[in-house]
């Protein structure tokens, strides 16, 4: 922020000649860091987003952070643009490294555990890495924004089978552009949003393909109570088919930011479960 201001002060631009202008810096340095503004004014709608979602701020932060780009402050502008290469530049980097782990790893294509990764924005594991059931976003969540962007801008999707789906209507489950929409803003729900659309929706709390009859007073404390973080790291070592190495790594990368999603398979195929490491940076 400091940089900014000494910028605007270098190029003739005081505060009390173009307050706007310092301002808009403010709100460029407040998304870059998490921080994005609010959506409503009112403060009474903003409690009822902060009940339903997870850190709305963060989420318009991302938005923000794009916006930015196209300021017509050209020092925001510049700042902007330099903010988000930088961004690219080390995640371009981690997911340059994940390509050379991939192919060095992952000499057969059928192996399910052998490390995969896709940059077809329209795929679900986009500038993820995949390993069995288990992916890593590396992307502190851009890459959820950018993949439903141009799912909807195409209307198409991939799945994690790589098959793919017209976004039109006409398939089994009648998806269409909004039904993109609308999975992402349900992956930003806060615990206790989703706890109650699970319920009125006759779904289990914490078994993503469970049915509500089945879950007890347990599965919804542990759907409100407990971080998923916490849930993961048990889940993981307490997973037989995982080694106690990967599990430490999956704990060690969400505890970084990294967001970690794992898809347990059971016996019953029809039935899996499925939790999100919610990035928190």
């Amino acid at each position: 922020f400091r940089d900014g201001v000494r910028q605007l002060q270098n190029a003739g631009i005081t505060y009390e000649d173009d307050p706007g202008a310092y301002k808009r810096k403010e709100k460029m340095v407040n998304n870059a860091t998490g921080r994005g503004r609010s959506v409503t004014k009112d403060e009474g709608w903003n409690k009822i987003l902060n009940t339903l979602f997870f850190s709305p701020k963060m989420i318009m932060s991302r938005f923000g952070m794009i916006a930015d780009m196209f300021s017509n402050n050209d020092i925001v502008r510049k700042m902007a643009i330099k903010n988000m290469a930088g961004f690219v530049a080390y995640y371009g980097t981690l997911t340059a490294l994940s390509s050379l782990a991939v192919s060095r790893y992952s000499d057969d294509d059928d192996d399910k555990d052998a490390l995969k990764n896709s940059f077809n924005p329209l795929h679900t594991d986009f500038m993820k890495m995949r390993k069995g059931h288990t992916t890593y976003d590396l992307t502190a969540g851009f890459s959820q924004i950018f993949r439903t962007m141009a799912r909807v801008m195409s209307g198409k999707r991939i799945n994690s089978q790589n098959k793919e789906y017209n976004l039109d209507g006409s398939g089994y489950q009648r998806e269409n552009r909004l039904s993109e929409i609308g999975r992402f803003l349900s992956n930003k729900f806060s615990p206790s949003a989703r706890v109650i659309i699970s319920t009125l929706s006759n779904k289990h709390p914490t078994d993503y393909y469970g049915k509500l009859e089945d879950a007890t007073i347990k599965d919804y404390l542990e759907a409100l109570l407990i971080p998923m973080s916490l849930e993961q790291a048990y889940e993981s070592y307490t997973n037989d088919e995982i080694k106690a190495s990967e599990a430490f790594l999956m704990t060690l990368l969400a505890t970084y930011g990294v967001g970690v999603q794992q898809e347990s398979s059971s016996n019953n195929k029809n039935s899996s479960k499925l939790r999100t490491e919610t990035n928190k940076k």
